[in-house]
């Protein structure tokens, strides 16, 4: 129900935004700026690079909501946004991960009580994770990402990427196993 609230709100946000209202948009903005955020920090790995895509996608959303399509979420078209504007990037860039520690750790730091040990363990166990990502090829990169992480579809990842569902499961696949590759030492008991 509460979901379903969201929604309605945010079409309405959204019709006020076709007729100009920035106070809207905005309002839009800061509720999902997280998740956008996130996505790309994901896809570019530093706060720095993450910033800047987010702030474009923002942007060109705002410069194309009169296009927006009332009957999709609009937390959809934001993220296929800002997922467009990473894949570009990393295709320009071939960009490759600082080695900056993701919002995993700052959610293991939250925990109530941890052992520090632990969170250590789980702060190493990331780090790598970070690093075989960043190591992964731009293009199975943002599949793995949006697949695993953002959990888009198949067709929807396809669409956004402008490819075909079969290129997605393979980049998908191959990615998986650069992964399990690289990690293989975690893996095993």
């Amino acid at each position: 129900m509460l979901a379903g609230m969201d929604d309605t709100l945010d079409g309405e946000l959204i019709r006020r935004a076709k007729q100009g209202d920035r106070a809207a948009f905005g309002l839009l903005v800061r509720r999902y700026q997280r998740k956008v955020y996130a996505l790309c920090f994901r896809l570019g790995g530093s706060h720095d690079v993450a910033d800047d895509l987010t702030q474009e996608a923002f942007i060109k959303a705002f410069q194309a909501v009169g296009t927006f399509d009332e009957k999709y979420p609009f937390g959809g078209w934001i993220a296929r946004i800002a997922a467009n504007n990473a894949f570009n990037y990393l295709n320009r860039q071939k960009f490759q991960l600082n080695g900056e520690e993701s919002e995993l750790v700052l959610d293991q730091m939250a925990a109530v009580d941890p052992d520090p040990q632990e969170v250590l363990t789980q702060q190493e166990i990331d780090k790598r994770y970070q690093q075989a990502l960043a190591q992964l090829p731009p293009d199975y990169r943002i599949v793995f990402v949006l697949r695993m992480q953002e959990e888009m579809s198949y067709a929807d990842i396809a669409a956004t990427l402008k490819i075909n569902e079969g290129t997605v499961m393979s980049r998908l696949h191959r990615a998986r196993q650069k992964l399990m590759l690289a990690l293989k030492d975690l893996l095993e008991p």
